[in-house]
């Protein structure tokens, strides 16, 4: 439970378990070792009811803040740039976007798919393709039937990436963000039936040949 969080879900499951524990909390059993360091590891095999407060709340940290370590590291890196960070980040926006790409990934924890992310939404680069498990699956129903079953790579999600950029153009990442959020069952109730009807027809139409 102590690892990163790897989807939005995991967070939800992350906080869940923070109000769980925070539950447990009693009054008379706050003590003053939340600020020390978090030491999480001696913590892990521990049953939850005999932590103290202090405790109790250092788990709480790492179950909703996973990916702190990171965030310091990036800040840190950040701050370092010549001119600051700010001016930094700013300059990535008159770059293509394999130079941004290259640029974000020297920082600490961030990952492809975070850095398409910012490349997206914070840096002009409309062509970005964030890929995970969820992208994946939209591709090879729509774009890459040829490489359903496989499994996701990183030549892979540069195979995803030139698709959807291919399909949709210079504004490829929106296309992709809209195609990715009218999967969410929350977003399918507010859709037409008929769109789902005929979208489906379509994939049995693709995987029939």
């Amino acid at each position: 439970m102590f690892d990163e969080p790897s989807s939005y879900l995991d967070v939800k499951q992350r906080l869940k378990a923070a109000q769980v524990v925070c539950s447990l909390l009693r009054p008379n059993r706050f003590v003053s070792d939340v600020m020390k360091p978090l030491l999480i590891e001696q913590l892990m095999d521990q049953e939850v009811v005999t932590l103290s407060g202090g405790e109790l709340q250092r788990v709480v940290l790492c179950l909703a803040l996973g990916r702190a370590k990171y965030i310091i590291g990036t800040v840190s890196a950040l701050q370092s740039k010549p001119g600051g960070g700010e001016k930094w980040l700013t300059s990535l926006r008159n770059m293509d976007l394999q130079e941004v790409i290259d640029a974000l990934s020297t920082l600490p924890g961030v990952g492809p798919k975070v850095v398409a992310c910012i490349a997206l939404f914070s840096l002009d680069q409309h062509h970005a393709i964030p890929v995970d498990t969820h992208v994946w699956q939209i591709a090879t129903r729509d774009l890459l039937p040829e490489l359903a079953g496989v499994r996701l790579t990183p030549k892979l999600c540069s195979c995803v990436s030139e698709a959807f950029e291919s399909k949709y153009g210079k504004y490829a990442g929106w296309a992709q963000t809209l195609l990715f959020i009218a999967e969410l069952p929350s977003q399918k109730a507010l859709l037409p039936a008929h769109f789902w009807s005929t979208k489906e027809k379509k994939s049995t139409k693709t995987k029939n040949g």
